[in-house]
C-alpha cells in the first residue's frame, strides 16, 4: 500500500505540475485569442464549436468506459485480456468516429440555418463547423490509447503530451499575427491540425511502450465478440451521464446564444475556461487515484478501496478548496488583469462556475467508486436524468426573463442534489458507510472550508478586495500558506498526516 500511495503521489506531482504549466497557458492564449478576434468572432468560434462539441459527449463515456475495462485487466497482470480489451477497444471507437461524424455533418446545414444566432457570420460559422467535426473524429480515435497510458499510470508522458498541447495551441495564437486572412476560420484550423499532431503523437508512445498490446494482429470479432458487448452496455450507459455534462456546459452556450447573443457567449466561454482549469486541476488529483480504484476493486482488496475514496476525496477538496476561495473572491481583479477589455457578466459566471466545480469535487471519486463496480445503470440514468434538467429549467428562466446568471445558478443546485444521489448508489451497491464518509470527509473538508472563508471574509473586511499587482500577489501568498496550514491540522487526522509525512520524508526525517 505504501508503494501505491508514493506512485499516486508522484503521479499526481506529474500531472499537478502539467495542470498549473497548461492553466497559465489557457489562460494566456485566452486573452489574446479574444484580442486578435474579437469579443464577437470569439464567441462565433466557441458557440459553433460548442454546438459541435454537444455531439461528443461520447468522448467522455467511451474514455472513461475503456479505462475502466483496461485498468481491470492490467491489474490481473493478464497481457491477453489486455490485448483483447485493447483491441475491443478500437473497433468500437473506430466505428462510433465515423458514424457519429457522419451525424454530425448531417445536421450542419439545419443548425446553422435556423438554431444559431448568427446573422452575418454564416460561410465562416460553416467552415468552423467542418473542421470541429474533423477535431471530434480525431479525438474519438485517440481515445483507446490516452486510455492505455492512464490505465498503465504513465502520468509523466500524459503530462508531457498535454504539455505539448498546450505549446502548440499558444503557436497557433503566435502565428495567427502573419495571417491577414478570415482569422477565426484560420484559428479553427490550426486547432484541428494541433489535433491531429496530438493524436499521432499517442500513437507512437504507446507503439512504443506498450508494443505487445497495440500490435495490430486483429483479433478475429467473434472472439471478442462479448467483452464488446459488455463494453459497449457499459459505455451506453456512461453515455446518458456525459451527455448530461456536455448538454449543460454547450447547450447553455447555444441558449444564451439564441436569448443574449454572441457577446454573453464570450463571457460564458471564459467562466467555461476558468472552470475548466480548475476541473483538470482536480482531474490531475483524481486520474492518478481511479486506476488503483478500479484494480482494488477488481482484486477485492476493499479495505484499500474504501480507503482510496476517503483519502482521495478528501486530497481532491483540500486541493481545490486552497485554489477556489481567493479565486472567487478576488475575480474581479484577475480577470481585470487577465483581459484586455471584461465582457458584461463575465466576473458573476466565473464566480458562480468555481462554486459549480466546488460541489462537484465532492463527487470525482464517488462517480470512479461506482465505476469500479461496473453497476453503473441506475447512477447514469437517475444521475443524468437530473442534470439534463439544466437545459429546460434554464431555457424557461430565460423566457421568464431571469438573468444569464441563472445559467449556472441552476447546475449549482442541481449538483448539490446529485451528490446525495451518487452517495446513496454507492452505499447500495457496496458496504461503504455513510457516516464514516461524514466523519472522515465530509465535517473536516467543511470545516476548513468554513476557516478558510472566515479568513479571506476578514482581510477583505480590514484590506478591502485587491486592486493593484502588488496586493494580489500578497493576498495570493499569504491565503496559500493560511490554507496550507489550515489543510494540515484541520483537514487531515493524525493517520493521514503520518501517511503523509511517510512519502515526503525518509526514515532519518530528510525530504526524499
Amino acid at each position: 500500500m505504501v508503494s501505491n500511495n508514493r506512485r499516486i503521489a508522484k503521479n499526481s506531482i506529474f500531472l499537478l505540475s502539467r495542470t498549473i504549466f497548461l492553466t497559465i497557458v489557457t489562460l494566456y492564449t485566452l486573452r489574446e485569442v479574444i484580442s486578435i478576434l474579437g469579443a464577437e468572432q470569439f464567441g462565433l468560434y466557441t458557440v459553433v464549436f460548442g454546438i459541435v462539441a454537444m455531439f461528443g459527449f461520447v468522448n467522455g463515456a467511451l474514455l472513461s468506459g475503456t479505462q475502466r475495462f483496461l485498468s481491470v485487466d492490467i491489474g490481473k497482470n493478464d497481457i491477453n485480456s489486455i490485448k483483447n480489451t485493447f483491441i475491443s477497444g478500437f473497433y468500437i471507437h473506430l466505428l462510433a468516429s465515423f458514424f457519429l461524424c457522419f451525424l454530425i455533418y448531417l445536421f450542419r446545414d439545419y443548425i446553422i440555418e435556423n438554431i444559431l444566432n448568427i446573422k452575418n457570420f454564416k460561410r465562416e460559422a460553416v467552415l468552423i463547423y467542418n473542421f470541429a467535426t474533423l477535431s471530434i473524429f480525431i479525438s474519438i480515435l485517440q481515445i483507446p490509447f490516452s486510455a492505455l497510458i492512464t490505465a498503465y499510470e504513465k502520468m509523466q508522458a500524459f503530462a508531457y503530451l498535454a504539455v505539448l498541447d498546450g505549446i502548440l495551441k499558444l503557436l497557433v495564437v503566435y502565428f495567427l499575427n502573419f495571417f491577414d486572412i478570415n482569422k477565426v476560420v484560420l484559428y479553427s484550423f490550426f486547432l484541428t491540425l494541433v489535433s491531429f499532431f496530438i493524436f499521432i503523437f499517442n500513437i507512437l508512445y504507446c507503439y512504443i511502450s506498450f508494443g505487445r498490446v497495440v500490435a495490430f494482429n486483429f483479433v478475429a470479432l467473434n472472439k471478442i465478440k462479448l467483452l464488446i458487448k459488455d463494453m459497449l452496455q457499459f459505455m451506453g450507459w456512461n453515455l446518458i451521464g456525459n451527455l448530461s455534462v456536455v448538454m449543460r456546459n454547450q447547450g447553455a452556450n447555444v441558449i444564451l446564444n439564441i436569448f443574449f447573443g454572441l457577446m454573453i457567449n464570450t463571457a460564458f466561454a471564459i467562466s467555461l475556461t476558468v472552470m475548466a482549469a480548475i476541473s483538470t486541476l482536480l482531474s490531475s488529483v483524481s486520474n492518478a487515484i481511479n486506476p488503483q480504484i478500479y484494480k482494488n476493486y477488481a482484486n477485492k482488496n476493499f479495505k484499500n478501496y474504501y480507503n482510496l475514496i476517503d483519502y482521495g476525496t478528501k486530497f481532491c477538496m483540500i486541493v481545490v478548496s486552497v485554489v477556489i476561495f481567493p479565486l472567487i473572491f478576488s475575480m474581479e481583479y484577475i480577470l481585470k488583469l487577465w483581459l484586455k477589455s471584461t465582457p458584461s457578466y463575465a466576473v458573476e459566471l466565473t464566480q458562480l462556475g468555481l462554486v459549480l466545480v466546488l460541489i462537484e469535487s465532492f463527487s470525482i471519486l464517488i462517480v470512479s467508486a461506482i465505476q469500479a463496480t461496473g453497476n453503473i445503470k441506475g447512477t447514469q440514468i437517475i444521475v443524468g436524468t437530473l442534470l439534463l434538467l439544466n437545459i429546460p429549467i434554464s431555457y424557461l428562466l430565460f423566457m421568464l426573463g431571469f438573468s444569464p446568471k441563472f445559467i449556472l445558478i441552476v447546475p449549482i443546485c442541481i449538483a448539490f442534489i446529485a451528490f446525495f444521489v451518487r452517495i446513496l448508489f454507492l452505499i447500495k451497491l457496496t458496504n461503504y458507510r455513510f457516516k464514516m464518509y461524514v466523519l472522515k470527509v465530509f465535517m473536516p473538508i467543511l470545516t476548513l472550508q468554513v476557516f478558510i472563508l472566515l479568513g479571506i471574509l476578514i482581510y477583505n473586511y480590514i484590506f478591502g478586495t485587491p486592486q493593484e499587482l502588488s496586493e494580489f500577489i500578497y493576498f495570493l501568498i499569504s491565503f496559500g500558506l493560511y490554507s496550507l496550514f489550515l489543510s494540515y491540522f484541520i483537514g487531515l487526522n493524525e493517520v493521514e498526516k503520518q501517511k503523509i509525512r511517510s512519502i515526503v520524508f525518509k526514515k532519518d526525517g530528510k525530504f526524499r
